[in-house]
């Protein structure tokens, strides 16, 4: 087993289309609104509808293509090849539903790619791939943006070497209920920033980030991505009828969705993240009490009380899907007075969150 730190063309084209018309702010690194606002100049002349909109994110389209590769060859993958995919959403979806059949979270977020592909949306991204295409975007991303990755994987490669991983890679395993991970695929990404996110089969995708995080935050982040698409359909109603009880947790869950995009799982996910940083010697339980106040404006109460369950345990729990439904039906996961709850855990939260 071995982490593959690498780029990727299509990937970084994939994330150029998922951003082009956003407001690129005071996050997004000076080198990448560059690249976008010189391209989308290029681009006027062809009238390219904005679909970002109604469209799916970047890293729904990059983990559609993810699970159809199996990241096999990803990086051979020409503009051209990336079109005769998406020309066919029902192909798309034959092996998508098959390499995704026992993965809840996963299926439906892909499947809603493919149906927006298949209701319309495929015509105007051939036409932005077509576009692309013609003003020779390939050259552009070798010639500006492949030099600044390469340089990112070396930086990356650098901050984990002195990191053994194996420990880590194995209570991953425990917590997901599987049996072994091969290679791990990070794909890095100029075009990505400010976010990482998770793809297909032990992989995902970087943005250039070496210049925030150190090694020990970057192994952080290695194992939050391969938390990703843990949760079946009961843990997700876990959830939702969390949320449903309590205002200060509908409230905080509809910034981390609105404001920051967060996925349904994601705070069960940064709860592992957390205890998975503390048992591997990553950080303190003082330092994740911190880093939880701040993260994402402290709009993740339900994963501090989670993390807080999970430290808890003598050993690694096997299976978190199955933990998490014991907790939840033993009442230690109950959605009544959150405010409470984590103020015990972390005081002062409550407060980070409404200041934020």
């Amino acid at each position: 087993m071995a982490v593959l730190i690498k780029p990727c063309f299509i990937y970084d084209l994939l994330c150029y289309a998922g951003q082009r018309f956003f407001e690129l702010g005071e996050y997004y690194l000076e080198d990448q609104k560059d690249l976008i606002y010189k391209t989308n100049k290029e681009l006027e002349k062809y009238n390219i509808d904005d679909f970002n909109l109604s469209g799916p994110s970047m890293s729904s389209m990059c983990m559609v293509l993810s699970c159809f590769t199996d990241n096999k060859d990803i990086d051979k993958l020409t503009i051209k090849d990336l079109i005769e995919i998406i020309k066919h959403p029902e192909n798309l979806s034959l092996v998508v539903n098959e390499r995704l059949k026992d993965n809840d979270f996963l299926l439906n977020d892909a499947n809603y790619t493919i149906k927006w592909l298949k209701e319309g949306g495929t015509d105007g991204y051939v036409k932005l791939l077509e576009a692309l295409d013609e003003i020779n975007f390939y050259k552009s991303w070798v010639d500006n943006a492949l030099p600044r990755v390469l340089e990112e994987c070396e930086k990356l490669r650098s901050k984990i070497s002195q990191y053994n991983l194996d420990n880590i890679f194995g209570d991953i395993l425990k917590i997901r209920n599987e049996n072994r991970i091969d290679d791990v695929n990070i794909f890095v990404s100029l075009y990505s920033h400010p976010v990482c996110f998770s793809l297909y089969n032990k992989s995902f995708l970087s943005s250039c980030i070496s210049d925030f995080v150190d090694g020990k935050m970057f192994v952080q982040i290695i194992a939050h991505e391969l938390m990703h698409g843990f949760s079946n359909n009961e843990t997700i109603n876990i959830l939702r009828e969390l949320v449903s009880r309590d205002d200060f947790l509908k409230k905080t869950y509809k910034t981390l969705v609105e404001k920051y995009s967060g996925a349904e799982e994601e705070q069960f996910v940064v709860a592992a993240e957390y205890y998975l940083a503390v048992v591997n010697g990553l950080a303190t339980y003082e330092d994740i009490i911190e880093t939880a106040k701040q993260r994402y404006g402290g709009c993740m109460p339900l994963s501090l009380i989670i993390f807080n369950l999970l430290i808890q345990e003598k050993s690694v729990p096997v299976n978190y899907n199955l933990w998490l439904s014991q907790k939840f039906k033993l009442g230690f996961i109950n959605g009544e007075n959150i405010e409470k709850q984590v103020e015990e855990i972390a005081p002062g939260f409550v407060n980070c969150y409404e200041q934020s």
